[in-house]
């Protein structure tokens, strides 16, 4: 993590869900996060205790691609399948009939085994509810694991082509061996002059609002 001031510029028997549905709620012991693979990044709260619970399934099954893959599937099914999404994240939906609508989108979208199951526990444990903030969260880890680190510019008006490579010339510098800049742009009318950059979790600005 870095500042930065730039101013210029389905359910198989294969896994058992028990398991996993384990390894989620002991995550915070110290016998099973000796057990587990760690993130590359450090996640919080719930919706962090799965995505890292399935990372480190996923890296130990040698299934991290084809699991990113079916996170990136289900987040698209959220956004275009009004239905599914209203159903899955539904306190009055039955935990029966979730199940059932996960078990038809994994055979839709051939959803892999590990990646249902571990949809399948949250369903049973109430979590659905936090899909949205799990499949970002699991994004982020995968996104830290090929060495990318997410760069938030925001600005008073959108960047043109000069200032735009500019700026990704100032940020590589703060970029260590191995890392790529992944450089997300926003516009905010309400800072009158510069920027204000965000790496990882980090923050700086060279900025003036309007009051």
């Amino acid at each position: 993590m870095f500042y930065c001031c730039v101013s210029s510029l389905i359910f198989p028997a294969v896994i058992k869900m028990s398991s996993l549905r384990m390894a989620v709620r002991t995550f915070s012991s110290s016998s099973s996060v000796a057990q587990m693979v760690r993130p590359p990044i450090s996640v919080f709260g719930i919706e962090g205790r799965y995505a890292s619970a399935l990372f480190s399934a996923a890296s130990k099954e040698n299934q991290l691609q084809n699991v990113e893959r079916d996170m990136v599937l289900m987040g698209q099914v959220m956004e275009k399948n009004r239905e599914a999404a209203e159903m899955l994240q539904s306190p009055i939906v039955t935990k029966h009939e979730k199940k059932q609508m996960l078990q038809r989108l994994a055979q839709e979208h051939k959803i892999s085994p590990l990646s249902l199951n571990t949809l399948a526990a949250m369903s049973e444990n109430g979590r659905l509810g936090l899909i949205h903030k799990f499949l970002k969260t699991f994004a982020q880890i995968m996104s830290a694991e090929r060495g990318e680190v997410q760069v938030t510019v925001t600005t008073a008006k959108p960047l043109d082509a000069s200032q735009g490579k500019a700026l990704e010339a100032a940020l590589a510098k703060f970029s260590t061996k191995g890392q790529t800049m992944r450089i997300e742009a926003k516009v905010d009318p309400t800072i009158i002059g510069g920027m204000i950059v965000s790496i990882g979790d980090n923050v700086g600005s060279a900025k003036r609002r309007n009051p």
